[in-house]
């Protein structure tokens, strides 16, 4: 897994890592988020919306 400038990213409702170089926090430039399709904006749950630069999917999760 590479990170991707956020122009090819999926404008899906998927879950990716987004890097935010202006996030609102002082030690943080990653986190998780998803495009809106319907509002045209990335959503951060932690954040609100955010202006990404670069996306990079999810890591798959443990297997049971």
């Amino acid at each position: 897994m590479n990170w991707q400038t956020i122009e090819t990213a999926p404008k899906t409702w998927e879950d990716l890592l987004l890097f935010v170089p202006n996030l609102k926090s002082d030690w943080r430039k990653v986190c998780e988020g998803y495009f809106s399709p319907e509002d045209s904006c990335w959503y951060s749950p932690a954040f609100g919306v955010v202006f990404p630069t670069h996306y990079m999917a999810l890591p798959e999760g443990p297997k049971e």
